[in-house]
């Protein structure tokens, strides 16, 4: 099972995704997870898994951007309330 991404509507169903995914994550109280997904043949996005100790330093240094620096800033502001 999983969310059928059609044409014209990637974005809202992207935000529909995120809010399942913060929302899974605030569940387990993790304040990070590398996510999978893949996408179906039949156009559906389907969990795989959420990893908390995920690696993204390939993804930083391909895209150029600094994902070690905000999630260092996250975890040193510490969880958020509704979590703690």
């Amino acid at each position: 099972m999983g969310i059928r991404v059609q044409s014209g509507n990637s974005g809202t169903v992207l935000i529909a995704l995120q809010e399942k995914l913060r929302s899974f994550l605030q569940t387990l109280r993790l304040r990070y997870a590398a996510i999978d997904l893949i996408e179906s043949a039949d156009d559906r996005l389907v969990f795989l898994e959420a990893n908390p100790a995920g690696n993204w330093l390939w993804l930083e240094e391909k895209l150029g951007l600094s994902i070690s620096t905000s999630i260092a800033r996250s975890l040193v502001r510490g969880a958020p309330a509704e979590m703690a």
